[in-house]
């Protein structure tokens, strides 16, 4: 996939890696190894200096040159355990998860934030791919109505489930968390 991603402030064009698979029969035949190198080099022909995947196993990949530069993180919260409510200028709203503000949010943040994907509209429609259609988007907005953070999420058997909580200054993160607690 063409894709783009900041690194240290510096946009580059990435090419992102997936669904890379053989069919058991032909497994330990080299096959996956031509198909990684064969690609490698039509990203260098791209102009892709960077490649990001999200890998099936680890040590394969590191085989073939990948590193880790993030982890995948997964934490369950009591509803006792929510930050208290602070008081904030702004307020929070329910939109379509194709929402603008959504995208103003996000582009600002990977903006600033090392590491990150910019979205183009190919990347949202990755990033969508495997969701819940449940999801739903709510926006904070600070007292002059600039969408400044944002959290994707759905609720299942009485649990709610974040997908992704952006937030530009700690107004918007206060904004946002007041929002979630207030489903406890």
């Amino acid at each position: 996939y063409p894709m783009k991603v900041n690194i240290h402030g510096e946009i580059y064009e990435m090419g992102g890696v997936t669904g890379v698979a053989t069919y058991p029969e032909y497994a330990n035949m080299g096959l996956m190894h031509t198909l990684i190198k064969r690609s490698l080099i039509e990203m260098r022909r791209r102009g892709q200096t960077v490649s990001f995947l999200f890998p099936y196993s680890i040590p394969y990949y590191r085989r073939k040159g990948w590193e880790i530069i993030s982890d995948k993180m997964t934490f369950t919260i009591k509803d006792t355990q929510l930050p208290h409510q602070v008081e904030v200028p702004g307020m929070m709203d329910r939109v379509s998860i194709e929402h603008e503000d959504i995208k103003k949010v996000y582009d600002r943040f990977s903006a600033k934030r090392h590491g990150t994907l910019q979205r183009d509209e190919l990347a949202w429609e990755e990033y969508w791919r495997w969701e819940p259609e449940e999801m739903i988007a709510a926006v904070y907005y600070s007292e002059d109505h600039d969408p400044m953070g944002f959290v994707l999420y759905w609720i299942e058997n009485e649990i709610f489930h974040i997908k992704e909580i952006v937030y530009l200054n700690q107004e918007a993160r206060h904004g946002v968390w007041n929002y979630i607690s207030a489903h406890f």
